[in-house]
């Protein structure tokens, strides 16, 4: 009967410190050509209450620009952590997947 207990006990432990952590929520938005015009940035004018909200309880980037003034190439190098020089994406015809086939996108990331 102990053995039986022990074995219970001992599947218990371990399944324990295996289980998986808890995984990141994450939301990701982006908006082409938005520029800073939302009141989390302190723009007077925009009212976006549910933004500043959403801003608020999370993480706001006050100090993000883009490396190319293209949404292809910004995309793929806020997707993958590279430069749009290193992926070779200058604009809105080609793919980083041409240049870097193995590169990590953050997508693919969060997956693991």
């Amino acid at each position: 009967m102990n053995k039986a207990y022990l074995t219970i006990l001992s599947i218990l432990f371990f399944s324990l410190i295996w289980a998986d952590a808890k995984k990141p929520n994450v939301l990701f938005i982006a908006a082409d050509d938005l520029s800073c015009a939302l009141g989390c940035y302190g723009d007077p004018v925009a009212k976006t209450p549910h933004l500043d909200r959403l801003a608020a309880s999370g993480v706001c980037f006050l100090k993000a620009y883009n490396q190319l003034p293209l949404c292809n190439p910004t995309r793929a190098s806020v997707m993958t952590g590279l430069r749009p020089d290193t992926i070779k994406v200058y604009d809105l015809d080609r793919h980083f997947r041409d240049e870097v086939p193995d590169a990590v996108t953050v997508s693919q990331q969060f997956m693991k």
